[in-house]
């Protein structure tokens, strides 16, 4: 969580141009048949013309590496005749191998992807599992990055394989394919190597538990999810409570303000009722919550929510727990003040969707805090933004995201971790390998 996770290296995924296969709607997967046969039509070669007058825009020296299957071949022929640099054929980035479908009508696949969304280790109709092409593209970029040495690469392949090689490079779980957008023939896709996407529970596992509260936050982390979410607010004796509200008139149908009650008044309130959980549950403090996120070796994502009390035990509490905290506000004087208190803190500047993203990056690089948190909205309106941040040394996380398809183009966009009101979905889809 402390380290800048910028991006090591960019990718060029290109799907080869339309094929006899394409023009015929046949599956050809078989390397019996798909090497030597089905090239490229008059169409896919202007496509892989296209293709190669982009990368030529873009890229100079770099490497091709080509599934030995005839469309791809030519494909990358062509690319290759353009920008004048060396290409490899690859079997390990070849076309899936479609089994008992072979030679079949197209509209077969959509019978494969349904399953692959069920269990990428799957197989049916004896078709290559997802699982079986992560393995070898796994093996091809084990055997062969050593080549390029500092190269971009432009990897020629198919849909299916772009697809996995997609979530390869991404460090996404392959439940992910589902949600990827199939390249169309001769389409070029810019992605990057990273490592995997951290997931913050918005609130705790808000979804299923009742928000900013010990269960909620238990939920989360008993479910290997790094990172907590939560909000923070000054009851009237200075202590910090968590919650998002200035009141607790939406958890815990309390309508007096948090800066008005004691703690000990606070303590009484029970704010389980949103979520019809079974159990009393009452508003900890944040010295409880950090506490249980050390013992348990997470990490917190804390925001405050009011002006900074003087007397509040504040400082002294991020100052003991800062090696598992980051502190978040929307207020940037609040940050330079505690900043200027807790130096070795890291701080998060919150980004509304009414501040200029641009404007924030050059604040932020001036005041050195390295961390700015927009609106999912804002963010997928110019994902261009995370990597001129990167360039500056400034992360970039991003809240709130709840959907697969969302979340798989800010990851593909860099961004360096998504906070969610359902983690253990995101979890599911986005990071666990078991199949």
């Amino acid at each position: 969580m402390t380290e800048f996770s910028q991006n090591v290296r960019t990718q060029y995924l290109v799907r080869h141009g339309h094929s006899q296969a394409n023009q015929e709607n046949l599956i050809v997967g078989h390397p019996e048949h798909g090497i030597h046969n089905y090239g490229l039509t008059p169409k896919g070669k202007e496509q892989a013309h296209a293709a190669a007058l982009k990368l030529k825009l873009r890229i100079k020296n770099p490497i091709i590496f080509s599934s030995d299957f005839l469309r791809a071949k030519e494909t990358a022929a062509i690319i290759q005749e353009k920008l004048g640099c060396e290409l490899k054929f690859l079997p390990e980035i070849r076309e899936r191998n479609f089994g008992k479908l072979e030679f079949k009508k197209s509209s077969n696949y959509q019978m494969v992807w349904d399953a692959d969304a069920s269990n990428p280790g799957k197989s049916i109709q004896k078709v290559e599992s997802l699982l079986a092409i992560f393995n070898r593209i796994s093996r091809a970029w084990e055997k062969n990055t050593s080549l390029a040495n500092e190269r971009e690469i432009i990897w020629v392949s198919h849909g299916d394989p772009l697809k996995v090689m997609q979530c390869f490079f991404s460090n996404l779980s392959l439940r992910c394919c589902h949600d990827i957008q199939t390249l169309q023939c001769g389409d070029l896709k810019v992605t990057k190597t990273r490592k995997p996407i951290t997931i913050a529970a918005h609130r705790g596992n808000s979804s299923q538990f009742p928000e900013n509260t010990i269960p909620a936050f238990q939920s989360a982390w008993e479910n290997k999810i790094p990172c907590v979410e939560f909000d923070f607010h000054f009851s009237k004796d200075h202590i910090p409570v968590i919650s998002h509200d200035s009141n607790f008139e939406r958890t815990g149908h309390n309508s007096n303000h948090i800066k008005d009650l004691l703690y000990s008044e606070i303590r009484k309130i029970d704010v389980s009722r949103e979520r019809s959980f079974q159990a009393a549950t009452f508003p900890p403090s944040l010295e409880e919550v950090l506490e249980l996120v050390r013992k348990n070796k997470i990490f917190a994502l804390a925001e405050m929510k009011a002006h900074l009390d003087l007397q509040s035990p504040l400082i002294q509490l991020l100052e003991y727990y800062r090696s598992n905290l980051q502190i978040m506000d929307f207020d940037l004087e609040n940050l330079l003040y505690l900043k200027k208190q807790v130096p070795k803190l890291q701080f998060i500047w919150l980004i509304d969707s009414g501040k200029s993203l641009n404007q924030a990056l050059k604040i932020a690089v001036k005041e050195r805090i390295l961390i700015l948190n927009p609106n999912k909205d804002s963010l997928l309106e110019n994902l261009g933004f995370i990597k001129n941040s990167h360039e500056k040394g400034v992360l970039v996380y991003c809240w709130t995201v709840d959907s697969i398809q969302d979340a798989v183009l800010l990851i593909e966009g860099g961004v360096d971790l998504i906070t969610t009101n359902v983690p253990l979905q995101m979890y599911n889809k986005l990071v666990d390998r078991e199949y």
